[in-house]
């Protein structure tokens, strides 16, 4: 009821509660671990949900998130080993095989990681997740002309996610390709005005381009979005 209601601390303490009673309660850790995860408590969630994945390893989604704690870790190994468990259970479950490619195409393993994608259900293959994961395989291989396709396919999927134009601009932006670049760059301005990531993009952006007039105005509009913030006063600064 708390969860529906949007008030997590109350949330929070009811499952601590629950876990009082009952340590070895694997739901109440997994909906401990995801409320720590949305608050940006990263080790609160991480020690949650390994403990939830450890107690239910039929809980899948705990175990890909474990997984994927570990690859942040740069631990890939131990990462592998996570995943390897969840794929046992669910050879086609869609969030372990995104997970699987992504370390496949870390490894350099590029036909292992189009298999993966390969093995993922239809019915899931089609979400700018998986386009921008195969995406980044086709930039990988080297057949960029391919590679811009998926990227594309991802933000007209994604249309709402700022990473889906990031992930377009960063493309264009190594690829020399600076006009479409700032084509990818005005349309995060316009479809994000009030945005802090998408200034913060825009700052680096024009950064890279050495443009010290549209760095400032960037800078200068989070500071009008987020007048009480200090950091971007010192980043004017520092930039002066």
């Amino acid at each position: 009821d708390y969860i529906e209601k949007a008030d997590p601390k109350a949330a929070i303490i009811e499952l601590r509660n629950v876990i009082q009673i009952d340590p070895k309660h694997a739901d109440a850790r997994y909906q401990l671990g995801k409320l720590h995860l949305e608050s940006g408590d990263m080790r609160a969630a991480f020690d949650e949900l390994q403990r939830a994945a450890t107690l239910d390893p039929q809980n899948l989604d705990a175990g890909v998130k474990v997984a994927e704690f570990y690859l942040m870790a740069k631990n890939k190994e131990e990462s592998r080993n996570r995943l390897t468990k969840v794929l046992e259970v669910d050879p086609a479950y869609p969030d372990g095989l995104a997970l699987l490619a992504n370390l496949e195409i870390i490894d350099g393993n590029f036909e292992a990681a189009q298999k993966a994608l390969d093995t993922v259900p239809a019915e899931n293959g089609g979400t700018d997740r998986f386009y921008n994961i195969q995406g980044r395989l086709f930039a990988a291989t080297e057949q960029f002309e391919e590679s811009e396709k998926m990227f594309i396919k991802a933000l007209e999927a994604g249309p709402e996610k700022i990473s889906n134009y990031r992930t377009l601009l960063l493309f264009y932006q190594s690829r020399k390709m600076l006009d479409k670049a700032d084509e990818i760059m005005n349309k995060i301005d316009s479809t994000f005005p009030d945005d802090i990531q998408a200034q913060l993009l825009k700052v680096n952006y024009y950064r890279t381009l050495k443009d010290n007039e549209k760095t400032v105005m960037a800078i200068r509009r989070l500071m009008e979005i987020q007048p009480e913030e200090e950091q971007y006063r010192l980043m004017l600064a520092s930039f002066f």
